[in-house]
């Protein structure tokens, strides 16, 4: 049945949700970083929330990506990530610096990070457009 003389089309490798992310928001990662979970909701206003886990190294290179710098993150803004729902719980982590990077487009960045685990650090990715 396959055999009709038209060449066979390229399989395209499956979509992880590291890369889908970054497809949908721009913002790069580093390679290694792994997704704990996320979700998006692209009806009205578009929305991605994400937890990632990313080493020191990883994490110095993400802010990079995101121009993030150390000095942004400030425990008051955790606000800027919501309320908790289901596995979206930023209010769990005892401390939760957040950032805000406006982007380009009406679109917005909110990052916290927990630092509580000298191994692994837990990053909560907010992304939306107004």
């Amino acid at each position: 049945m396959c055999n009709t003389g038209a060449p066979m089309p390229t399989p395209r490798p499956p979509s992880t949700p590291l890369a889908e992310i970054q497809t949908f928001t721009g913002v790069l990662f580093p390679y290694g970083a792994t997704v704990i979970r996320y979700d998006r909701d692209m009806r009205s206003d578009a929305l991605i929330r994400a937890k990632l886990v990313v080493t020191l190294a990883q994490w110095q290179g993400f802010l990079g990506c995101a121009r993030l710098t150390p000095e942004a993150f400030e425990e008051e803004r955790r606000y800027l990530l919501g309320t908790n729902d289901d596995w979206w719980d930023p209010r769990a982590p005892h401390r939760l610096p957040t950032a805000q990077q406006q982007l380009p487009g009406a679109k917005v960045l909110n990052v916290g990070v927990d630092q509580s685990d000298p191994e692994r650090i837990l990053v909560y990715f907010m992304w939306h457009a107004t």
